[in-house]
């Protein structure tokens, strides 16, 4: 349900707002493989395409940033991601609907 659109000045795509979370709207190409894939596996989390594309591009955001973390902590000996779980008090987030996944 979107709120808002707006045509981004760069390009031919959509800014929306749905329900109070900023998201893009965009054309996306995939081999047919990868669509009927992708699609299989939306269909059995019981997402869209969109919102099943949108948690696999956030996994794999997640996973490199993990293996960069992994990577960091043979080169320094220092546990980063045992630090950062150890102090995320320290760091409170955004709250919901303001940038929270």
């Amino acid at each position: 349900m979107c709120t808002k659109h707006a045509k981004h000045p760069d390009h031919n795509t959509i800014i929306a707002n749905v329900v109070g979370m900023p998201v893009k709207t965009f054309s996306i190409s995939m081999g047919e493989r990868a669509y009927r894939q992708a699609k299989i596996e939306a269909e059995r989390a019981g997402l869209s395409m969109s919102a099943w594309m949108t948690r696999a591009a956030r996994e794999k955001v997640q996973r490199d940033a993990a293996g960069l973390i992994a990577e960091a902590d043979q080169r320094t000996g220092h546990a980063w991601a045992e630090w950062a779980d150890a102090n995320a008090g320290d760091f409170p987030g955004p709250g919901a609907g303001k940038g929270a996944a």
